[in-house]
């Protein structure tokens, strides 16, 4: 789809990365802003941040809602690359909750994991207004 790649490229648009779509990222932070979005389900406007990320040389950006992950993010620096892993588990009362592991890549010899286990599924919104 070179004619649809070209557009986005020529027209500046940043392709949006989805947790959905796919669950698990590797990518290179960028920059952060903070951002509000209007949820498309519920029509209300959500406060998070917006991130630019780089994913196999390509831009890439997302919004989220989660504090969890924006907790986790925030302890990273611009240029560091890190894995996000949205994962799901059955809570207490039958419900499935989704929650993002975050892990920094490094060498082998460490990598700890911060996970959050409060975010929810709908945390994560992709639109096509964000700009950085």
């Amino acid at each position: 789809m070179d004619a649809s790649k070209n557009f986005l490229k020529t027209n500046k648009i940043i392709p949006f990365l989805s947790f959905k779509k796919e669950p698990k990222h590797t990518f290179k932070l960028v920059k952060d802003k903070a951002d509000t979005m209007k949820d498309r389900e519920s029509g209300t406007i959500k406060n998070g941040i917006s991130y630019l990320v780089e994913k196999n040389g390509e831009q890439y950006k997302f919004f989220t809602s989660s504090i969890g992950l924006i907790q986790n993010l925030s302890e990273f620096n611009p240029d560091d690359e890190v894995i996000v892993e949205m994962k799901s588990r059955k809570a207490e009362d039958g419900s499935w909750r989704s929650f993002y592991e975050v892990k920094k890549v490094r060498d082998e010899s460490e990598m700890p994991s911060l996970s959050d286990e409060d975010a929810l599924i709908d945390d994560v919104v992709m639109e096509d207004n964000l700009a950085f």
